[in-house]
C-alpha cells in the first residue's frame, strides 16, 4: 500500500501529473478506481472484487467473504475533495487498511457486515499546505495516518504559463 500525496502551492500542475499517472493505468487495463467522494462504509464496498456480484436474492447475506484481495486505488486531484474535512474516521480507517491486515472487518453497512480480504489502498492525491491543515486538523496528527503518507512538494517556479506545451 503507497499513499502519495503531491504537495505545492495552487497552479503548480500536480493535478496534470496526477491525470498523467491515472491515463497511465487505465492505458493497461487498470479500472479499480475509487468514485472521487463516498462515505467509509461505500469505499469498503467499493474494495469487493467486482467478480462478486451481490444478487437480490444475496443482499441478505450477513456477512460477505471472499479470498480475493479488495483492491482500490484512490487518485484524488483535490485530497479534501476525497477525505472532506477533519474526518478522522476515515484517516483512521485508511491508517488500519495500510497496515494490510490479512482481513478487515466492518461491521455496520445497511445492517449488514462486511469482510474485506486481503485489503489494498494505493492512493495518489494533491493538496496544498492550507488544504491539508483543513483536511486533516491538528489533533489527527498524532493517529498514524500523517506517517504513512509519503509527501512530495514543489515550490512555486514564479513562473506563469498560460498554455504550456502538451507532455511528450
Amino acid at each position: 500500500n503507497m499513499y502519495i500525496q503531491l504537495m505545492g502551492a495552487p497552479g503548480t500542475r500536480k493535478s496534470t501529473a496526477i491525470g498523467i499517472g491515472r491515463r497511465v493505468l487505465k492505458s493497461v487495463g487498470y479500472n479499480r478506481f475509487a468514485p472521487d467522494r463516498l462515505s467509509k462504509e461505500q469505499f469498503l464496498r467499493e474494495m469487493i472484487p467486482p467478480e462478486i456480484e451481490l444478487s437480490e436474492e444475496d443482499a441478505d447475506l450477513s456477512i460477505l467473504v471472499t479470498d480475493k484481495a479488495g483492491e482500490i486505488f484512490v487518485v484524488a486531484e483535490e485530497f479534501g475533495d476525497f477525505l472532506g474535512q477533519g474526518n478522522m474516521e476515515f484517516a483512521t480507517l485508511l491508517t488500519k487498511l495500510w497496515d494490510n491486515p490479512a482481513e478487515y472487518t466492518h461491521p455496520k453497512i445497511h445492517g449488514k457486515s462486511v469482510v474485506v480480504t486481503k485489503p489494498t489502498v494505493n492512493m495518489l492525491s494533491g493538496n496544498t499546505v492550507q488544504g491539508l491543515a483543513l483536511t486533516i486538523p491538528p489533533e489527527g496528527i498524532g493517529n498514524g495516518f500523517m506517517s504513512r503518507l509519503l509527501f512530495v512538494y514543489a515550490d512555486e517556479t514564479g513562473h506563469k504559463i498560460t498554455f504550456p506545451p502538451p507532455p511528450d
